[in-house]
């Protein structure tokens, strides 16, 4: 059994990490995973919703800072219209200003690149695997379609969850595999009283370190933490200041649904 740690992250929560990476040069999760030689897992169907959404997620993300700007602007001309020089005030809005100007401008040209960046940094990493391969993917769509079928968890309704199913059916087969797994999804689906679902937690096998996190920001910290002595460790203050994203909604699977080597019409 492997004894690396797996990170196994939601759509939601990879959209997070991708922006704060572009968005920031210091905090990196996926850097992070492959400098503490851990692990990062991708299901069958991460690859598809990322790809989807992150478009999406980063014109959201130009537009909130665009309006953030604007805001500041308006706020630095009213100071210089009542003040003979720039006072502190005025010079913290300015600072704010800039700030905006250059995370907007990043932002502006990351996203041209931002899909040559997901390649690079989780789809073919070297620390990356795919959890279901080509022999067992059939098995894990059937699993998923019994979930669905029968309103099991992470299922909630007949018509949207089955991506949410394959997630859940694929993290049961990385615990063949693993003895240390980390998950990190928004999605409440997984979710009762802000921890993972008791339902889901009891599927687990024995004697599997299992962590759950809601947040990009509490995930990143957990792999800084396992950096090895002589990397640089950022503190949890800058960690949480980086994590900027504007999260937005997921768009549903498209039909039809492929995964390699095996093709399933998933109607809706």
């Amino acid at each position: 059994m492997e004894n690396k740690t797996l990170y196994i992250l939601d759509t939601n929560i990879h959209l997070d990490c991708i922006t704060t990476a572009l968005l920031s040069s210091k905090i990196n999760f996926y850097s992070m995973v492959g400098k503490s030689k851990c692990r990062l897992g991708i299901t069958p169907v991460t690859k598809d919703e990322i790809l989807r959404n992150l478009p999406k997620v980063i014109e959201k993300n130009v537009n909130y800072y665009k309006e953030q700007l604007k805001t500041a602007t308006n706020c630095l001309n009213n100071v210089r219209a009542h003040v003979d020089r720039l006072d502190k005030n005025a010079d913290t809005i300015l600072e704010k200003c800039i700030s905006l100007t250059e995370k907007h401008r990043k932002l502006d040209i990351e996203h041209k690149v931002a899909k040559k960046f997901c390649f690079d940094s989780v789809f073919n990493a070297s620390y990356t695997i795919n959890l279901v391969d080509d022999s067992a993917i059939e098995n894990i769509i059937n699993k998923s379609e019994d979930r669905v079928k029968y309103n099991r968890l992470p299922a909630t309704s007949k018509r949207y969850d089955l991506g949410d199913c394959i997630y859940w059916e694929s993290i049961m087969l990385a615990a063949k595999a693993y003895s240390d797994i980390v998950f990190s999804t928004k999605d409440n689906a997984f979710i009762h009283n802000e921890q993972l679902h008791p339902h889901l937690r009891d599927e687990l096998p024995g004697g599997l370190s299992f962590l759950f996190f809601k947040d990009s920001i509490e995930l990143t910290k957990h792999v800084r933490d396992k950096l090895p002595q002589g990397k640089k460790k950022y503190p949890d203050d800058l960690i949480s200041s980086a994590s900027t994203s504007v999260s937005t909604s997921l768009t549903s699977i498209p039909q039809p649904f492929v995964i390699p080597n095996f093709k399933y019409f998933y109607k809706r």
